[in-house]
């Protein structure tokens, strides 16, 4: 769903694609047994995407989708700027509230899918409150892991999501705008390294605080959550070993994958 915002040609065909989704939530909460179409100019499987709300919706709140689409406007944002100093990540509160819209919303829906799917596992109101707590920093953890990866490509494509507010001198705002205006020169592979090292940090800190409660989750999905969780992690892992080099995109080789995938498995 996010493809049809990220991808469309211009700001204004990613708002009405913004505005469509957010009208077919809206009438599929307010309406969930009725039918309710979605422009034939959407391909099959973002129509697909579509379908697959109203049951979602049974179980997982209309705030988590509603949130999710913050996130997106966000992102629109940034095409709406004519310098960096109009950005919407000024500060690393706004960076930690992008992270909560668009990856904490999804942590805590699937916190939800696993409740419905176990439905014989009994939650209290005050357990579900602390799980969900914690499914919001393994959001924000694993979001920033994306943006300390994709700060280059990011750049190239307008977009900067490393808050402002990190640059002090006039110098590190310099190597910003360096960043997103010349994205592929040596000052800016120098300021992305920089900043990948602080935002992988920063997803540990998170991290830390969260990863206790991937135990309390329903057992059948624990070691589900555990490996996708520590996949992410171990990205951020490769970023440090490089030393905050992601001029290429870091990613786990299929060995280091398997590794990790075992090391879940059979702890």
């Amino acid at each position: 769903m996010d493809d049809l915002v990220d991808e469309a040609s211009n700001t204004q065909s990613a708002e009405e694609a913004l505005a469509i989704i957010e009208s077919f939530i809206d009438k599929t909460a307010s309406d969930p047994l009725g039918y309710h179409s979605t422009p034939d100019t959407f391909s099959y499987q973002d129509r697909s995407t579509f379908m697959l709300l109203p049951p979602l919706l049974h179980y997982i709140p209309v705030n988590q989708f509603t949130q999710l689409l913050q996130g997106f406007k966000t992102d629109i944002q940034f095409f709406k700027a004519a310098n960096i100093s109009e950005f919407p990540i000024q500060t690393e509160n706004d960076l930690v509230q992008y992270c909560e819209c668009v990856a904490s919303t999804v942590g805590r829906m699937f916190v939800y899918a696993t409740w419905n799917a176990e439905s014989a596992y009994p939650v209290s109101t005050c357990r579900q409150e602390w799980v969900l707590k914690h499914a919001t920093k393994m959001g924000i953890a694993l979001q920033l892991i994306n943006v300390a990866r994709d700060i280059i490509q990011d750049a190239r494509n307008g977009r900067l999501y490393v808050p402002l507010d990190w640059a002090k001198s006039l110098e590190e705002r310099a190597e910003l705008d360096e960043l997103v205006n010349n994205p592929d020169s040596p000052a800016a592979a120098s300021a992305a390294r920089k900043y990948s090292l602080r935002l992988v940090q920063m997803a540990r800190f998170y991290y830390n605080l969260a990863v206790t409660a991937l135990d309390s989750l329903p057992s059948d999905c624990i070691k589900g959550a555990r490996l996708a969780v520590d996949v992410y992690m171990g990205i951020g892992e490769e970023i440090l070993k490089r030393h905050g080099d992601v001029s290429q995109r870091v990613s786990l080789s299929r060995i280091q994958r398997m590794e990790i995938a075992l090391k879940v498995l059979y702890k």
